[in-house]
C-alpha cells in the first residue's frame, strides 16, 4: 500500500509544454547522453518511511529493524575469533544453516532490498514517459519566465516523487539532464531576484507605518543595498560564461530582470532621503519655535545637538544617494527633485556651521591681535549676555573691578565663551582680571 501510495504521486502533466516539432523550430541538440548525474548530496536513504532530502513527503522519523539489524550485525562480526580449520561436517552444517549477516548482506548485494526493488519498478513503469518527458525537455522553449517557472515546478512535481532521481533517470536513454540543470539555475535564480525586489518594496512599507528610528531606518535600507550588490554582482561577473552555457540548451537567461532590481533601488534612495529631510524639517521647527530662547542653555544644548544629528543625516543620504545613482544607471523624476533638496538643505547647514566656525576664528585672531572689535564676531547666545555687558564696561571708559565683573548675570554658556574672550581682551590691553 506504501508503495502504491508514493506511485500514485508521480505526475506527468506536461501536454500544455508539448511543442510541435513539425512546425515549431526542433533545434534541440540533445547533448545529454542518459547519464545525468542529478543533484548532489547524501546516498539516498533505505526504507519507505525515510524523509527525502530535499524536504519533500510528510513521512516522520521512525525506528527501522534494519537499521538495529546492521548495527547487531557489526557488533558480531567485531567479535567473531579466528577461524578454526572446517571439517566436512562443519562444512555441511555451515551450508545448511548460513547465518543472517550473510543473508542480509547477498540480498543487498544482488539489489534485493526493498529500496532496490522499488527503484527498479519505477524504472518499469514510467521509463515510457520519462521517455517522452525527456523529448519536451529536449524541445521546450518558454514564451516568458512565468513559462519557465510554470514548467520547472511540473518538473519537480514529478522527478521528486522519484524514489531516487539518480538512479531511475540514468536509466533513461537520452535524459538531457544538462538542460534540467539550466531549467533548474534559472528558475531559481529568477526566484531570487524577485525577493530581492519584494524586499525593497517591504522597506517602503515598513517606513510608512513604523516608528523606527531614523538612524536604524537608514541602516536597514543601506544593508538591504549590501545584499541586493552582492547577490547581483555574482550573476554578472560570471554572465560570459553563463550566456554560453545557456545558450547551448536554448535557454537563455532574461536579464533584463536583474536591470529592473537595480533600477528599483532607487526607491532605498527616496527612503533614505526622506527620513533625512522628515528630521530637517522636525529641527526646523523646534529651532523656530525656540527663537526667544536661545538663552536657556539646555534649550541651545538641544538644537546644537539636533543641529549636529540633521546635518549627519542629509550627508549620509546625499552619499547613499549618489552611490544608488552609479549603481542603477540613473534617478527618475522624483528623486532626482529629493536628491536637489537634500542638497540645499545641506548646503544651507554647511554654511551656517562655517559662519560660527569663521565667528571662533576672528575672535582669537582679534584677541591675538589686541583688536577691541564688538562682540558682533561671537555666537548668538552669548552676544545677547555677553554682548551689551561687555559694551557697557567699554562705554564706562574704566575697568571695573573683579569682584564686580564676576556679580553681572551670565549663563554657563555665555560664561563659557564671553567668559574667557573677556578676560584675554583685558590682560592684552595690561589690566588683571
Amino acid at each position: 500500500m506504501a508503495e502504491a501510495a508514493k506511485q500514485e504521486q508521480v505526475s506527468f502533466d506536461f501536454d500544455r509544454f508539448v511543442v510541435d516539432t513539425a512546425k515549431g523550430k526542433g533545434k534541440g541538440k540533445g547533448k545529454g547522453k542518459g547519464k545525468g548525474k542529478g543533484q548532489k548530496g547524501a546516498p539516498p536513504v533505505r526504507g519507505s518511511n525515510a524523509t527525502r532530502p530535499d524536504g519533500r513527503g510528510d513521512d516522520k522519523v521512525k525506528r527501522s529493524q534494519e537499521v538495529t539489524s546492521l548495527f547487531k550485525d557489526w557488533k558480531k562480526r567485531g567479535q567473531v575469533k579466528a577461524p578454526r580449520e572446517k571439517t566436512a561436517q562443519g562444512e555441511a552444517a555451515a551450508e545448511k544453516a548460513p547465518s543472517d549477516s550473510n543473508v542480509d548482506m547477498v540480498s543487498e548485494l544482488k539489489g534485493r532490498s526493498a529500496f532496490h526493488r522499488k527503484v527498479q519498478a519505477q524504472i518499469t513503469e514510467y521509463r515510457p514517459k520519462l521517455e517522452k518527458l525527456a523529448t519536451i525537455v529536449l524541445h521546450f522553449l518558454p514564451k516568458s519566465i512565468e513559462d519557465l517557472l510554470d514548467f520547472h515546478e511540473e518538473i519537480e512535481k514529478t522527478l521528486g516523487a522519484l524514489e531516487d532521481e539518480n538512479l531511475v533517470l540514468c536509466e533513461i536513454e537520452n535524459w538531457p539532464q544538462a538542460k534540467v540543470n539550466v531549467i533548474r539555475e534559472e528558475a531559481v535564480r529568477h526566484s531570487n531576484v524577485k525577493q530581492l525586489t519584494q524586499r525593497i518594496d517591504a522597506h517602503a512599507e515598513e517606513g510608512l507605518r513604523s516608528n523606527m528610528d531614523p538612524h536604524q531606518f537608514q541602516d536597514a535600507v543601506e544593508k538591504t543595498l549590501q545584499v541586493i550588490d552582492k547577490q547581483l554582482d555574482t550573476y554578472l561577473r560570471a554572465r560570459e560564461q553563463d550566456d554560453k552555457r545557456f545558450a547551448a540548451v536554448e535557454l537563455p537567461f532574461k536579464w533584463s530582470v536583474v536591470k529592473y532590481c537595480r533600477e528599483h533601488t532607487v526607491l532605498l534612495a527616496k527612503l533614505h532621503c526622506k527620513a533625512s529631510l522628515e528630521e530637517f524639517g522636525i529641527f526646523q521647527e523646534e529651532h523656530d519655535a525656540s527663537q526667544h530662547l536661545t538663552a536657556d542653555k539646555n534649550i541651545a544644548r538641544r538644537l546644537t545637538i539636533l543641529f549636529n544629528r540633521v546635518f549627519n543625516m542629509l550627508q549620509r543620504s546625499f552619499e547613499f544617494g549618489f552611490r544608488i545613482y552609479g549603481y542603477a544607471g540613473g534617478f527618475d523624476a522624483e528623486m532626482t527633485g529629493a536628491f536637489g533638496t537634500v542638497h540645499r538643505n545641506l548646503e544651507y547647514m554647511a554654511e551656517v556651521r562655517e559662519k560660527q566656525k569663521q565667528k571662533r576664528d576672528s575672535q582669537s585672531l582679534s584677541v591675538a591681535a589686541g583688536s577691541t572689535e564688538d562682540v558682533s564676531l561671537m555666537s548668538d547666545v552669548a552676544y545677547e549676555e555677553a554682548g551689551p555687558w561687555y559694551r557697557r564696561m567699554l562705554a564706562m571708559k574704566a575697568i571695573v573691578d573683579t569682584e564686580d565683573a564676576a556679580s553681572a548675570p551670565m549663563s554657563d554658556i555665555a560664561y563659557e565663551e564671553a567668559g574667557p574672550w573677556y578676560m584675554r581682551v583685558m590682560q592684552s590691553k595690561g589690566v588683571q582680571v
